[in-house]
């Protein structure tokens, strides 16, 4: 895809829109090791800043597991016997209440490589790359 920029210049606008080579490479690998070619879902817990907590008292931006759980279930037509796939979590841990919550339940998985300036941005290829995607709603 080309675009052409104000002045006539061409700007290949896709170029940019592909992570970094160590990016795809630190994604690949996780998800690899982590679920194989299994079916797995992501969610996203977002605290930003404070400002979800005028959405439902933040329940919309950091729910938790029982509802992601209830969610899952309904979207694939599980019963509460059935075990719900792995499910990755992409959070900035500004709430810790919430992320421990998580990551006392089995089969859920964060990104704990090492990722500098750039977590955000592999939480959000593990979230493109999902079966399922539960997404902050704001």
């Amino acid at each position: 895809m080309k675009m052409y920029h104000r002045w006539g210049s061409e700007v290949n606008m896709l170029k940019n829109l592909f992570p970094k080579p160590y990016i795809e490479n630190n994604v690949s690998a996780f998800i690899t090791e982590t679920f194989g070619n299994s079916f797995f879902v992501a969610v996203h817990l977002r605290w930003l800043e404070g400002v979800c907590t005028n959405w439902g008292g933040g329940k919309l931006c950091y729910p938790s597991y029982e509802e992601v759980k209830r969610i899952i279930q309904s979207v694939l037509g599980l019963n509460d016997n059935e075990k719900i796939p792995p499910v990755f979590v992409a959070s900035d841990h500004e709430l810790p209440n919430i992320t421990a919550h998580y990551e006392k339940q089995e089969n859920v998985y964060f990104y704990n490589g090492t990722c500098g300036d750039n977590c955000y941005i592999i939480d959000l290829e593990i979230c493109a790359r999902s079966n399922l995607f539960i997404g902050t709603k704001i």
